[in-house]
């Protein structure tokens, strides 16, 4: 069980327990944006336990693990009156997150990190779209 990526694993519980405070003060568009979203992490998830050679059990377990945080980050949000008094603070570090991991995906994903004039291009389109939606 030594190459089990515990960072990985344990940094991804954080982020999407974090992700279920805003989803309990929202509407259920975010919840399936933020369901959407994790998908693809659980299947890389996936992918590295699979790479780990942990038995299915093991890998179920993780799995569940992982799919209960952001559930449990809205109870806690709504039930544990500490950390409610700290929605809005917790809102902002989620956003803070999306937005450091989009613009690294957007703007360091290239070899070099060169600037590159088709994804530049490709905000602009989505914002111009986003503005007549």
């Amino acid at each position: 069980m030594s190459h089990i990526p515990w960072l990985l694993f344990i940094s991804l519980c954080i982020h999407a327990f974090l992700e279920g405070f805003p989803v309990g003060h929202h509407d259920d568009n975010l919840a399936i944006g933020i369901a959407i979203h994790h998908l693809p992490i659980a299947i890389i998830l996936t992918t590295f336990f699979l790479n780990s050679h942990l038995n299915k059990n093991a890998i179920f377990i993780f799995m569940t693990t992982f799919a209960i945080m952001t559930p449990l980050g809205t109870f806690v949000s709504d039930y544990v009156p500490v950390l409610s008094n700290y929605n809005t603070e917790i809102t902002a570090v989620v956003i803070g997150i999306l937005f450091h991991i989009s613009s690294t995906i957007i703007f360091e994903s290239s070899e070099g990190h060169k600037f590159n004039i088709a994804k530049v291009s490709m905000i602009v389109l989505g914002i111009v779209l986003a503005y007549f939606l």
